[in-house]
């Protein structure tokens, strides 16, 4: 087979690959919407439970989309980092949420997880932006807000967490946790934007694939 029906081949798969990568992000969203309500409709006693499952089975989820980054390492070197700053976000936050009574393990594990998380996002849309560079369809430019918004937000919340750890903030606690707390809920809703970009990148790969080879 020549070189360039390989390289059609390998676009094809790399979209099929991305289709299932946009399921798997999907039901993360979801977990992450499921944790959260838990943890706000329920008292901390009652929810821990089923807060720790939720959170065991979102860090498997969030495994698998590692993997599925490693696979498509052929494309873009960018998604082998994605995928290890991805795995190292995913511990910190079960860690955190699992041992959610421990302050000590929140004060050192949840600033890693949104550290690392904004690292993910942007090697992720590197990758992706990679992989789509050539095909003349509009998704290349649609990773780029998406980015944007995912940084300026988990920044917010960086510097939230930094505000509650400064001396002197006390009479502003209140204030900046409702802040963290808006800015967490828009995180997560807007999560679902990631999974119609995946969806939209497998699809132009797939269009793609199927004109070079005809």
């Amino acid at each position: 087979m020549s070189e360039i029906k390989e390289n059609q081949k390998r676009i094809s798969i790399a979209g099929k690959q991305i289709y299932v990568l946009s399921w798997v992000s999907f039901a993360t969203s979801l977990l992450w919407i499921c944790r959260s309500i838990f943890f706000l409709a329920l008292s901390l006693s009652s929810a821990q439970k089923c807060i720790t499952v939720l959170s065991v089975i979102l860090f498997a989820f969030n495994f698998a989309f590692a993997c599925g980054l490693f696979s498509l390492a052929r494309q873009s070197k960018a998604f082998i980092l994605s995928g290890i700053f991805l795995i190292l976000a995913s511990a910190a936050d079960l860690l955190t949420w699992s041992c959610i009574n421990s302050t000590v393990i929140l004060i050192v594990f949840y600033p890693i997880y949104i550290l690392f998380i904004p690292i993910f996002l942007t090697l992720l849309c590197k990758g992706m932006m990679t992989i789509v560079e050539h095909t003349n369809g509009d998704t290349y430019y649609k990773w780029i807000p998406y980015r944007s918004a995912f940084i300026f937000l988990y920044a917010a919340r960086i510097l939230c967490v930094v505000a509650i750890l400064v001396p002197g903030m006390g009479a502003f606690y209140e204030f900046i946790i409702i802040c963290f707390s808006v800015l967490t809920l828009i995180t997560y809703a807007t999560s679902f934007w990631r999974f119609f970009l995946l969806r939209k990148t497998s699809q132009e790969l797939e269009e793609y694939s199927k004109l070079t080879i005809e």
